[in-house]
Protein backbone atom coordinates (compact mmCIF):
# COMPACT_ATOMS: atom_id res chain seq x y z
CA UNK A 1 0.00 0.00 0.00
CA UNK A 2 1.72 3.77 -0.87
CA UNK A 3 2.18 6.03 1.71
CA UNK A 4 -0.32 8.53 0.42
CA UNK A 5 -2.89 5.64 0.67
CA UNK A 6 -1.72 4.68 4.28
CA UNK A 7 -2.58 8.27 5.32
CA UNK A 8 -5.57 8.24 3.75
CA UNK A 9 -7.18 5.49 5.65
CA UNK A 10 -5.44 6.44 9.00
CA UNK A 11 -6.83 9.67 8.87
CA UNK A 12 -10.23 8.08 8.35
CA UNK A 13 -9.83 5.55 11.25
CA UNK A 14 -8.21 7.91 13.72
CA UNK A 15 -8.20 11.42 15.05
CA UNK A 16 -4.88 12.30 13.61
CA UNK A 17 -3.85 15.86 11.47
CA UNK A 18 -2.51 15.05 8.25
CA UNK A 19 0.25 17.13 10.02
CA UNK A 20 1.04 14.84 12.63
CA UNK A 21 2.69 12.26 9.91
CA UNK A 22 6.25 12.21 9.37
CA UNK A 23 7.35 13.04 5.77
CA UNK A 24 10.09 10.07 6.04
CA UNK A 25 8.97 6.59 5.78
CA UNK A 26 9.86 4.61 8.29
CA UNK A 27 8.80 0.86 8.82
CA UNK A 28 8.49 -1.42 11.93
CA UNK A 29 10.35 -4.65 12.31
CA UNK A 30 9.05 -8.30 12.93
CA UNK A 31 11.00 -9.47 16.09
CA UNK A 32 10.82 -12.84 17.83
CA UNK A 33 10.15 -13.50 21.35
CA UNK A 34 13.87 -13.82 22.62
CA UNK A 35 14.87 -11.03 20.77
CA UNK A 36 12.03 -9.35 22.29
CA UNK A 37 13.23 -10.64 25.75
CA UNK A 38 16.50 -9.04 25.00
CA UNK A 39 15.57 -5.35 24.08
CA UNK A 40 13.07 -5.87 27.33
CA UNK A 41 16.29 -6.31 29.52
CA UNK A 42 17.71 -2.98 27.54
CA UNK A 43 14.75 -0.82 28.55
CA UNK A 44 12.75 -1.20 25.57
CA UNK A 45 8.90 -0.22 26.30
CA UNK A 46 6.38 -2.86 25.93
CA UNK A 47 2.86 -1.31 24.88
CA UNK A 48 0.08 -4.04 25.10
CA UNK A 49 -2.61 -2.99 22.60
CA UNK A 50 -5.21 -5.66 23.61
CA UNK A 51 -8.73 -4.53 25.60
CA UNK A 52 -8.00 -4.22 29.24
CA UNK A 53 -10.43 -7.39 29.34
CA UNK A 54 -7.82 -9.67 27.35
CA UNK A 55 -5.38 -8.99 30.16
CA UNK A 56 -6.66 -11.22 32.92
CA UNK A 57 -7.16 -14.27 30.66
CA UNK A 58 -4.12 -16.88 29.93
CA UNK A 59 -2.00 -14.81 28.10
CA UNK A 60 -0.95 -12.66 30.89
CA UNK A 61 0.66 -9.30 29.87
CA UNK A 62 4.88 -8.89 29.84
CA UNK A 63 5.88 -7.22 33.53
CA UNK A 64 5.62 -3.74 32.70
CA UNK A 65 4.08 -3.22 29.61
CA UNK A 66 1.76 -0.40 29.36
CA UNK A 67 -2.12 -1.10 28.14
CA UNK A 68 -3.00 1.05 25.14
CA UNK A 69 -5.58 -0.65 23.41
CA UNK A 70 -5.03 -0.05 19.82
CA UNK A 71 -8.28 2.11 19.74
CA UNK A 72 -6.41 4.77 21.59
CA UNK A 73 -2.98 4.45 20.18
CA UNK A 74 -2.38 7.56 18.74
CA UNK A 75 -3.86 10.19 21.14
CA UNK A 76 -1.98 8.61 24.09
CA UNK A 77 1.18 8.00 22.19
CA UNK A 78 0.92 11.55 20.60
CA UNK A 79 3.77 13.66 23.14
CA UNK A 80 6.01 10.50 23.67
CA UNK A 81 9.35 10.09 22.86
CA UNK A 82 9.84 9.13 19.04
CA UNK A 83 13.49 7.74 18.79
CA UNK A 84 12.51 5.38 22.41
CA UNK A 85 12.74 1.82 21.54
CA UNK A 86 8.56 0.46 21.75
CA UNK A 87 7.50 -3.25 21.61
CA UNK A 88 4.14 -3.76 20.46
CA UNK A 89 2.16 -6.88 21.61
CA UNK A 90 -1.13 -8.14 21.35
CA UNK A 91 -2.60 -11.48 21.99
CA UNK A 92 -1.51 -13.03 18.00
CA UNK A 93 0.60 -10.41 16.49
CA UNK A 94 -1.83 -8.99 13.83
CA UNK A 95 -3.37 -5.86 15.71
CA UNK A 96 0.39 -5.19 17.22
CA UNK A 97 1.58 -5.20 13.68
CA UNK A 98 -1.23 -2.19 12.87
CA UNK A 99 -0.36 -0.53 15.63
CA UNK A 100 3.88 -0.50 14.98
CA UNK A 101 2.83 0.67 11.58
CA UNK A 102 0.30 3.83 12.73
CA UNK A 103 3.33 4.51 15.07
CA UNK A 104 5.72 4.01 11.97
CA UNK A 105 3.82 6.55 10.23
CA UNK A 106 3.59 9.24 12.78
CA UNK A 107 7.42 9.32 13.28
CA UNK A 108 8.65 6.78 15.95
CA UNK A 109 11.97 5.59 14.46
CA UNK A 110 12.27 2.39 16.93
CA UNK A 111 9.18 0.63 16.31
CA UNK A 112 8.47 -3.44 17.29
CA UNK A 113 6.38 -5.21 16.19
CA UNK A 114 6.15 -9.21 18.48
CA UNK A 115 6.00 -11.83 15.98
CA UNK A 116 3.08 -13.79 17.25
CA UNK A 117 1.89 -11.85 19.81
CA UNK A 118 1.58 -12.68 23.44
CA UNK A 119 1.04 -16.74 22.44
CA UNK A 120 4.18 -17.21 20.96
CA UNK A 121 5.70 -15.33 23.86
CA UNK A 122 4.00 -17.33 26.78
CA UNK A 123 5.08 -20.45 25.19
CA UNK A 124 8.74 -18.94 25.21
CA UNK A 125 8.57 -17.36 28.46
CA UNK A 126 5.12 -19.27 30.65
CA UNK A 127 5.65 -17.07 33.29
Amino acid sequence: MNSKLLKDVFKKLFPIKADDFDSQENSPKTISPGEAADMIKKGAAVIDVREPAELAGPLKPIIGATNIPMKNIVGRMKGEDRDKNYILVCAHGNRSRMASSILAQLGFKNVFNLSGGMKAYRNKYPD
